[in-house]
């Protein structure tokens, strides 16, 4: 592989990595709003943290049970190959 490819990928992923911080750290400077905002936004903050807990919960079983399979059946294992 190239290097110029490697170092090009580099280089923008650390702006990518900056430009998030700076996007994060306007974002936190804001004021939150009137108190209608901060209401709507705590209803937003709890549904969206009810929805990962949820996806967490369904992955914690999904992703075991299809790695177990993944490794006990030797045709997945001679795909990679």
């Amino acid at each position: 592989m190239d290097s110029s490819y490697v170092a090009m990928a580099l280089v923008a992923s650390v702006a990518g990595l900056f430009l998030a911080a700076y996007f994060a750290r306007r974002v936190t400077a804001a004021p939150p709003g009137n108190d209608r905002m901060v209401e709507l936004m705590a209803a937003i903050r709890e549904g969206a943290m009810a929805f990962l807990r949820r996806q967490y919960t369904v992955l914690g079983v999904f992703v075991p049970i299809v790695a177990t399979l993944m490794f006990a059946i030797p045709e997945y294992r001679l795909l990679g190959s």
